[in-house]
């Protein structure tokens, strides 16, 4: 093979290189790499005692929305984040001293949290208008408000209050959660998530002031908080 021959093959090569990393470069460019959206969760919350003096009462509703952003890494992994806002509502039941007198003491929590979750969240391959998506991460929440309604019970009384529950909760939560959930494109981008997350607490959510009467003595409380919740959402 001459010398001609030879450099107008690597001409040609050459050519097929470039041409294919250009297209490819055009295919990648194509991909928006920034995604906004807006995602409401309706969900149930209870919580799980690691004292001995509680005890975990009634499922309570859950609720949170605001604003979610995906940024692409590579291909269909994502980096997920946001900026939400949660309601939810709870139970605990424990001893304690009320007017100088021992009783149990139900309380049902009605709290609102900030929260701002960093996860990676993992696509498939579109086929037709879906594709399906798994995620993980941690979650941090900031307590905002704290309420209770009170049922107070001893051999001699029972009263109903309502109060305010800031003490009985960390400012600050640590949480992990997963989901799995299907997105529906309307356009090349835009679509419609349907969804399921599960969210647990890491960190003690209870309050450093909060404590409880086990056995005669005073435990300080630790419990944690699990949501299950239903993902909505839509994102341009």
């Amino acid at each position: 093979m001459n010398l001609f021959k030879l450099n107008k093959m690597v001409k040609k090569y050459c050519f097929a290189v470039v041409f294919g990393v250009l297209f490819t470069v055009s295919g990648v460019a194509q991909e928006k790499p920034f995604l906004l959206g807006f995602k409401f969760s309706p969900g149930i919350n209870w919580y799980k005692p690691h004292s001995s003096g509680l005890e975990s009462g009634n499922v309570g509703a859950d609720f949170s929305g605001g604003i979610v952003a995906d940024f692409r890494l590579i291909g269909n992994y994502f980096f997920e984040t946001g900026f939400f806002y949660d309601v939810q509502n709870g139970n605990l039941n424990y001893q304690t001293i009320y007017n100088g007198a021992t009783g149990t003491l139900s309380r049902d929590y009605s709290l609102q949290y900030v929260e701002i979750p960093l996860s990676l969240k993992m696509c498939t391959n579109r086929f037709a208008r879906m594709r399906f998506f798994g995620l993980g991460g941690f979650k941090t929440s900031f307590r905002v408000v704290a309420t209770a309604d009170d049922l107070w019970q001893s051999p001699a009384e029972s009263k109903n209050m309502k109060r305010d529950a800031t003490e009985d909760f960390a400012f600050l939560k640590e949480s992990l959660f997963f989901g799995l959930g299907t997105d529906f494109f309307i356009d090349k981008s835009s679509h419609l998530t349907l969804g399921i997350n599960y969210t647990i607490s890491i960190s003690n959510v209870a309050g450093a002031d909060m404590s409880c009467l086990y056995e005669g003595n005073w435990e300080k409380a630790k419990f944690s908080n699990n949501v299950l919740e239903l993902r909505l959402g839509i994102v341009f």
